[in-house]
Formats: structure tokens, C-alpha cells, sequence
């Protein structure tokens, strides 16, 4: 006679082998994707409301190229000599504009819609030299 006792042991045991080898699988689906998520990370703003140091005052030569790779000719062309916005390749009049009425800041560093989604955005460096530049007046 069949001891059904010992039909259920062995499909138990087949079940639970079946599911032991899922679990490495598991196991290492799991750790790729949490080595591979945080790469995509790398260009994050670190906010600090930490003041500039007298140090870390920048100039606009300081970050032009950060202007003209984020605002202008090194990737959205918003930001050129002849364009809509105004020009920030150069400390001119169309840009001392824009920073004496704070627009620059507000968009940058307060409402940080600029620039825009889509376009390659600041790195926290960046972010912070930029803040430092606006703390020291957009010192030439």
C-alpha cells in the first residue's frame, strides 16, 4: 500500500528544491540592481545652505564654461549671441540684466527649473560654484 505521507514528503521536497533555486537567482537579480541604480545618480545637486567662503567666491571666468556647456553653445543653444534668451557666452548687458534683477538666481538656485528637464543638469560642484558666484555679487 501507498503511504500517502510519503507521496506528500516527496512532492514538498520537490517543491522546495524547485524554490531553493529560484532564491540565488533572486539573490543576485537583487545585487545588480543595486549596483547598477546608483550610477545613475551621479549628477545629483547637493543643496547646502551653507554660505560661501571668502575662498570660493567665483568669477564669471570661473564659470563660463559651465555657462556656455549647461545655458548656450555646448548644448541647448538657448543661451547664445543672436538668440531669444539672453546671451550668456560673455559678461555683457543682456546678462548683467537678467542677474540685477535677480532672474538668474531665482531660476537657477531657487526654483532650479534651469536648466531646463531634458538638458544635461548641474553637478553639485557646478551648483556650488554658481551659488558662490551669485553670493559675491556676479563678479566679473
Amino acid at each position: 500500500m501507498i503511504n500517502k505521507c510519503n507521496i506528500l514528503t516527496k512532492i514538498v521536497n520537490i517543491n522546495f528544491l524547485k524554490n531553493m533555486k529560484i532564491i540565488p537567482l533572486i539573490l543576485i537579480a537583487t545585487l545588480t540592481i543595486t549596483l547598477l541604480l546608483p550610477q545613475g545618480c551621479t549628477r545629483d545637486v547637493l543643496l547646502s545652505s551653507d554660505a560661501c567662503e571668502e575662498s570660493e567666491i567665483t568669477t564669471y571666468s570661473d564659470i563660463r564654461n559651465i555657462l556656455t556647456g549647461s545655458c548656450g553653445a555646448g548644448t541647448t543653444e538657448c543661451h547664445v549671441t543672436g538668440g531669444v534668451f539672453p546671451d550668456y557666452t560673455s559678461y555683457n548687458d543682456a546678462m548683467a540684466n537678467t542677474l540685477t534683477f535677480n532672474r538668474f538666481e531665482t531660476r537657477v538656485l531657487i526654483k532650479m527649473d534651469m536648466p531646463q528637464e531634458g538638458w544635461p543638469q548641474l553637478d553639485s560642484v557646478e551648483f556650488r560654484m554658481i551659488k558662490c558666484w551669485v553670493e559675491g555679487d556676479y563678479q566679473q
